[in-house]
């Protein structure tokens, strides 16, 4: 911040008035007004200095500069100042590939992106969800408008639809829309949206309460808010992270709330090249009076470390089916599922670690359908090793489970590949 030194010596100098001027900005005079007028407000050098910080962490949070240069000069009278702001802009479009996670065992997300198309600030994005472990996909539009609220917050909109797997035998086509308010720091969102699930069963291998319970077409109505917070450092080798995301569902067959929390904490063990990874994940949908689940929002845990899918299951409505060709039937689900993970990290690792790679050993406990009275029957718990590969898109885990405890009702899995964000 080029002129700001001879500044600091004078920090409770008067200021009887503040000019801006700005350089190849693709921003409308308005929008960039809203931005910056707290800075020609200022009446001090040093509130003068804290709003131009301030202004150049919103600017920032735009994304839409390559380059920010800003320069304080003295003004054409005494005891007035020049702040100008030099922009470089990053182009208007541009492509993206990245992964991310989900209970299909993870995505791969190619997108494109259109920024400040309007002056507005706002940013349109198209992304393809693809999954590869169960061979569904899902298209998705955005629209975030960073400065059409007074606030700090920022208001998307997204629609989309997509595929999934909820178990073997019941894919479901998903559509929906969703409005979501989201703080500059990223730490809060509320959402609000609303889902219609269309359910296609494979009707030769389904349950019969498969075919009785999953209604074809359902619609909820939902209320979510998630905060999250995280002190991880780039390479990951300290910090925690943690996202707790509490939502209400209703609709003609749901009336639900589910609370989903997720925690991570890393550790150094032995100096960088040895971490261990603690990992939590629960969700439960308290049974208050009011509580109605739907077939569909019944909690699954699929494509854990050890497992392609647990719980209890119903047999095919065929018998011949599970007599001859050892069909597992359909998952009950459950409306409490938990898991805990640890993983031993060997970084820098002769030749793998140049090339991104990071062999580890694991182990991890999972339980689902948990009460007071029989949570011991519920656990199941595997261990084994693999491999994180480290790309700039995100992360892919290939795991061996070499021991698997299963339950009746459990698919285990003794090779996966994982993606991750």
């Amino acid at each position: 911040m080029a002129g700001f030194e001879e500044f600091e010596r004078n920090e409770g100098h008067f200021l009887t008035q503040v000019d801006l001027k700005t350089r190849n900005s693709s921003l409308h005079a308005p929008v960039l007004t809203q931005l910056l007028s707290p800075v020609s407000a200022a009446r001090s050098v040093g509130e003068l200095h804290k709003r131009i910080l301030a202004s150049v962490e919103s600017l920032n949070r735009l994304k839409l500069y390559q380059r920010l240069a800003v320069k304080v000069l003295p003004g054409s009278r005494v005891d007035t100042a020049l702040i100008e702001y030099d922009f470089q802009c990053l182009k208007w479009w541009a492509l993206g590939l990245r992964m991310g996670g989900s209970r299909e065992g993870g995505c791969v997300l190619p997108s494109v992106l259109l920024r400040n198309i309007r002056g507005g600030a706002e940013q349109t994005s198209a992304t393809l969800e693809f999954k590869p472990n169960t061979m569904t996909w899902g298209l998705r539009l955005d629209h975030v408008s960073p400065a059409i609220l007074p606030t700090s917050w920022a208001l998307a909109l997204n629609c989309h639809i997509k595929q999934k797997q909820l178990d073997l035998n019941l894919h479901v086509l998903e559509k929906g829309e969703a409005v979501t308010f989201t703080s500059h720091d990223g730490s809060n969102a509320v959402i609000v949206g609303r889902e219609v699930r269309t359910n296609r069963p494979y009707i030769d291998r389904a349950s019969m309460q498969l075919l009785q319970s999953a209604i074809l077409t359902s619609e909820k109505y939902y209320i979510a808010h998630e905060w999250r917070t995280s002190s991880l450092d780039e390479g990951e080798t300290q910090g925690h992270y943690l996202r707790i995301r509490n939502e209400l569902a209703v609709g003609s067959s749901t009336q639900a709330h589910t609370l989903d929390l997720t925690c991570t904490q890393f550790f150094q063990v032995l100096d960088n090249s040895l971490i261990l990874e603690l990992t939590g994940w629960w969700r439960w949908m308290p049974g208050w009076t009011f509580t109605k689940v739907h077939y569909n929002d019944r909690l699954r845990a699929t494509y854990i470390k050890g497992f392609r899918s647990i719980g209890e299951r119903n047999p095919p409505a065929d018998g011949s089916l599970e007599a001859h060709f050892n069909a597992p039937g359909d998952s009950l689900g459950s409306t409490n599922v938990i898991t805990a993970e640890a993983k031993l990290h060997f970084r820098k690792t002769l030749l793998l670690h140049r090339l991104g790679l990071s062999p580890f050993l694991y182990g991890n406990i999972v339980g689902a359908g948990l009460d007071v009275g029989r949570a011991k029957q519920g656990i199941r718990w595997s261990a084994g090793m693999g491999v994180d590969w480290k790309t700039r898109f995100g992360r892919v885990e290939l795991t061996y489970a070499a021991k698997v405890f299963t339950r009746q009702g459990d698919l285990p899995a003794e090779f996966q590949v994982l993606y991750y964000g």
